[in-house]
């Protein structure tokens, strides 16, 4: 199983910042209404407004600055990479286990340049594809903005036997 998105997630935990922003004003007006005195409550709207900018300038740099999969895969440069090891995502954890994420060596079509990137996390065990080759789709104006397309190398290669010793029997 592969992790949906993890943009998502990031996304989520931002949205946190604005709801206890927006709770911190809402409280703040409450306890102004009640005590009919401004002074003391006027830091928790204060308060409230970095939570809820921080929040949503966090939102939306995220969402700006990530890569977009359908627009790399139709405009980006479609370039080889190979599988050269694999690392757990230390970041994210699924039933007590990190996701693994494929570091790939690539070499730019154009310029020759040799670089390394990093997959998403997947849940499924990707050590059996080390040393595979792999498409990898990088934005012509930003290198940093790339996708590696292991989805495609695990579908095809669904029927390669499980060496991990872990048996799925609800197949």
């Amino acid at each position: 199983m592969k992790l949906k998105n993890t943009i998502a997630t990031t996304i989520f935990y931002l949205s946190i910042f604005v709801i206890v922003g927006a709770l911190l004003i809402v409280f703040g007006v409450h306890m102004i209404i009640e005590q009919e005195e401004a002074g003391p409550f006027m830091i928790c709207f204060f308060i409230g407004g970095l939570f809820i900018f921080a929040g949503i300038f966090a939102i939306v740099s995220t969402v700006k600055n990530r890569p977009d999969r359908a627009y790399l895969k139709k405009s980006g440069q479609k370039c080889n990479g190979i599988i050269i090891e694999i690392v757990p995502d230390s970041s994210t954890t699924l039933n007590g286990r990190h996701p693994d994420m494929a570091r790939c060596h690539v070499v730019d079509c154009y310029t020759g340049e040799p670089f390394e990137v990093t997959s998403t996390g997947y849940m499924s065990d990707l050590s059996k594809f080390v040393m595979r080759e792999v498409d990898v789709y990088i934005d012509r104006r930003d290198r940093k903005k790339y996708f590696v397309d292991i989805e495609k190398l695990v579908q095809e290669n669904s029927e390669l036997p499980d060496t991990t010793g872990v048996h799925d029997y609800r197949n």
